[in-house]
């Protein structure tokens, strides 16, 4: 993790580069932090312009040009991760989520190259590397503790529900 490496080259030079690198690790977690909000905002909105979720989910806002509304739902979303208080707990959640879309998206590749093998494409790619990217993706997962595991199914059972009965309605 992180704070491991932080307090090795901490122990090995010394205090000043303890803080220098505790800086540069909180810069970096904070860009990894805002890129996945920007991400995720930026998902929701992609699924409501293809009907898959409501249509606010797509409102624009007039000066800034942004979906504001899934950007508002997304930071929410983290708003309601960070009262856990564990952040360990939702790092690994994360992780979880990211190997299984990680693991959908190159299975995703694999079916369509095989459902609809004439269509075009704006890009090419290698199909034994969609089939390692599947099995690197599931594979990491069995790295997870138990409860993340479950906690992360629980999610995605969760997620599942919930656009299913978004999708009746829209």
């Amino acid at each position: 993790s992180t704070g491991a490496f932080v307090l090795l080259h901490a122990a090995a030079f010394g205090q000043k580069a303890f803080f220098v690198l505790a800086v540069i690790a909180l810069f970096a977690t904070l860009n990894t932090v805002l890129v996945t909000l920007v991400a995720t905002s930026r998902m929701l909105y992609g699924m409501a312009e293809e009907h898959g979720l409501p249509k606010i989910f797509c409102s624009i806002h007039e000066r800034r040009y942004t979906p504001w509304f899934s950007v508002l739902i997304t930071g929410g979303a983290a708003l309601v991760f960070t009262l856990i208080g564990k952040i360990a707990l939702v790092a690994s959640l994360v992780d979880f989520a990211l190997f299984v879309t990680f693991a959908l998206v190159n299975a995703a590749l694999i079916w369509l190259r095989h459902k609809l093998p004439k269509m075009q494409r704006p890009f090419r790619t290698w199909a034994p590397l969609a089939w390692l990217g599947v099995i690197f993706s599931i594979g990491m997962l069995f790295y997870l503790d138990k409860l993340i595991i479950a906690g992360g199914v629980a999610m995605v059972v969760v997620g599942l529900l919930v656009y299913e009965a978004i999708k009746k309605r829209v």
